[in-house]
């Protein structure tokens, strides 16, 4: 059976993209070898489920303690006595500064490290050769290797590094501070040992940089507080944190200097995700903030307790007193300031009534459903882009709530409920239209038949002894009879009285930023509002103007992709967002986007999820990309003949160059 050309042409017409489709995207998408040999290894973790967010703030908890154990062991506490012993232990296990304690210990755990470094990356390569796809035959290998790999970049990351520096405390002037170290330096062992050490302390930072870099949790909807968009700050929090123990190493003999080190690098990973809100969840933000102001303050008392004479009791009693009060001051006023902050760049509040988005050069996005059609709420919503009408159901209410009087409202109000109740009415736009009509019976020459008989039933169904006993027991008749259109009015539950009113909607400021836009949407992280259509238009509103105003940035496509990949769970537009991000420069890390979510795509095509998504859309446009493809390495071949000519004219030539482009 063909299709008729002019319902093909309607169909394209009412696609939300009018240039690709899911097909093409991968069909064009095309890497280097470089991109290709190192995505086709990442994609063996890519497609491993990530830990929980339990595990990262677990890890985020363990990191926190790992850095502070640099101040403690550096500068000189004001701690004695069984108490100190007991917190060095600690420290020392935690960190595996326990290695320092000999040398044959050390070179145990720098060749632990070593191989287990090494013995993952040749496991990798073996799984990508056994499959080149790089998915798995036997998933348990896959999931051993994603919590080898977790734990080795994350807990045991910064253990690793005092392993592999360890040798350094056999050179130079040794530590001032009541830490020390019993290893027994042997001239030129402890050399060797420091070389074999620093080689592996590169290949195992490259490795974890890595993984940091791109592997992480990109859902948004699903992926918890730690859901990401790039790995740009776990590679920042790496790279800095790893500074403090090499510097607690080399600087031991200076406490001032690893103290002010280290209030320098808290300061920097603390006001990160303050300023730039990397996670999509404003917890993640507010937990990192908190985190890295926590070690923050440590160093702050270490580099006092460096100038200060700790052995005289108010010496001690002042510093633990004011350490017990900025440790625990500074990180809540720090995560109130981070949390505030991301909740300032959302277009809207959960407290809030959804605003209003206008522009004058973007069009609006409206809900796609017809009076025809039905839209659940359970499903996803795939609002397309129009142009805005006073026949959309926020206009509608809009203009009907400003001409009712309270007992008109009250009565508009009642009739949506009980059509909710005792009909079949789903779609929002018969409902309001419903109400208006009870409200003023002039208008029911605007409304459509079908939602006349909807009335109509309503009507009957009043009239009915069975509809009365239908009636909940929270309802309470007034006089009948008072008012045809009176049907009866209800006492308010309890619980609803206790429901405060939303506050109304703040206008919306001009985002100029492709980061503004980024973060404007980051409402949809509180399941309340994302389940609310009204949000959803919003969000799609917003992509939609920032996709006018920064159609050439690859960046805000790499937004699209993953609201289209968390949210709308359209695969035609996700497919449109990643060959976008593809044709506008993108950097690796969007060049990992689009491969990874490329394979999930092929994926879902082989399991049959995504066969449904190609059709007459797709064949359409796929021939006509094909037939532009061919036309323009014509134009392309005719400008080269003439520029091989004595005598070339370079009008045409232009001309040539300009219909191939």
């Amino acid at each position: 059976m063909t299709a008729d050309p002019s319902d093909e042409n309607k169909s394209v017409s009412r696609s939300i993209s009018s240039e690709s489709s899911q097909g093409n995207v991968i069909a064009v998408a095309k890497f280097n070898q470089f991109d290709e040999i190192l995505f086709t290894l990442l994609l063996t973790f890519y497609k491993e489920r990530r830990l929980g967010p339990i595990f990262q703030l677990l890890e985020v908890i363990i990191t926190v303690l790992q850095c502070i154990a640099v101040t403690f062991q550096r500068n000189d506490w004001p701690m004695s006595g069984q108490f100190y012993q007991i917190f060095e232990d600690v420290f020392r296990w935690l960190t595996f500064s326990i290695s320092w304690n000999s040398i044959s210990f050390m070179l145990v755990m720098t060749i632990l490290f070593g191989a287990f470094a090494v013995g993952v990356i040749i496991a990798i390569i073996i799984c990508v050769l056994i499959n080149k796809k790089g998915t798995m035959q036997i998933p348990i290998i896959g999931s051993v290797l994603n919590i080898i790999v977790s734990l080795l970049s994350g807990i045991f990351y910064l253990p690793a590094v005092n392993v592999f520096f360890g040798s350094f405390n056999c050179i130079g002037i040794a530590g001032t501070s009541a830490f020390q170290v019993s290893m027994k330096c042997e001239g030129s062992n402890d050399l060797i040992l420091l070389i074999f050490g620093m080689l592996l302390f590169v290949l195992y930072f490259g490795f974890t940089f890595l993984m940091r870099l791109f592997i992480f949790e990109v859902e948004a909807k699903k992926g918890g507080p730690f859901a990401l968009q790039t790995g740009v700050y776990p590679c920042f929090v790496q790279v800095l944190t790893t500074l403090l123990p090499i510097v607690g190493i080399i600087l031991r003999s200076q406490q001032a200097a690893v103290a002010g080190i280290g209030i320098a690098i808290s300061f920097l990973l603390t006001i990160y995700p303050i300023g730039l809100q990397p996670y999509f969840s404003p917890w993640g933000n507010t937990i990192y903030a908190c985190a890295m102001s926590a070690i923050g303050v440590t160093f702050i008392i270490g580099l006092l307790c460096s100038f200060l004479d700790t052995t005289q009791t108010w010496v001690s009693v002042f510093i633990w007193i004011l350490f017990i009060i900025l440790v625990i001051g500074i990180p809540l006023i720090i995560g109130f300031l981070t949390y505030k902050r991301a909740r300032s760049l959302w277009a809207m509040r959960e407290d809030e009534e959804v605003p209003e988005y206008k522009s004058k050069k973007n069009p609006l996005v409206v809900l796609s459903n017809a009076p025809q059609q039905q839209i659940p709420q359970s499903s996803s919503l795939t609002p397309r882009i129009a142009p805005v009408t006073n026949n959309t159901p926020f206009a509608t209410l809009n203009s009907g709530s400003n001409d009712l009087s309270p007992n008109m409202s009250a009565r508009k109000n009642l009739a949506l409920n009980n059509s909710s109740q005792y009909s079949s009415i789903t779609n929002d736009q018969q409902k309001i239209a419903y109400g208006n009509a009870v409200q003023n019976p002039s208008m029911t020459n605007k409304i459509s038949p079908e939602i006349l008989t909807v009335n109509s039933q309503i009507q009957q169904s009043q009239q009915s002894p069975n509809y009365l006993q239908q009636i909940p027991p929270s309802m309470k008749f007034t006089q009948p009879g008072s008012d045809n259109l009176n049907f009866f009015a209800f006492e308010q539950n309890s619980n609803q009285n206790k429901q405060q009113n939303p506050k109304k909607a703040k206008q919306i400021p001009k985002y100029k930023t492709i980061f503004a836009f980024q973060n404007s949407i980051k409402f949809l992280n509180i399941p309340k509002l994302r389940k609310k259509q009204e949000c959803i238009v919003l969000a799609e509103q917003l992509l939609s103007s920032a996709q006018k105003k920064f159609g050439g940035e690859s960046s805000i496509w790499s937004t699209i992709a993953i609201y289209n990949s968390s949210f709308s769970k359209n695969n035609i537009r996700l497919s449109d967002a990643l060959r976008n991000v593809k044709q506008n420069l993108p950097n690796i890390l969007e060049r990992w986007m689009v491969f990874a979510m490329m394979h999930d795509m092929e994926d879902k095509q082989s399991k049959g999820s995504g066969s449904n998504q190609l059709g007459v859309i797709f064949m359409i446009r796929f021939s006509k990309a094909t037939k532009e493809h061919e036309l323009s390495k014509a134009f392309l071949s005719q400008a080269y003949m003439s520029l091989s000519r004595e005598n070339m004219d370079l009008e045409q030539i232009m001309s040539l160059i300009d219909k191939a482009i």
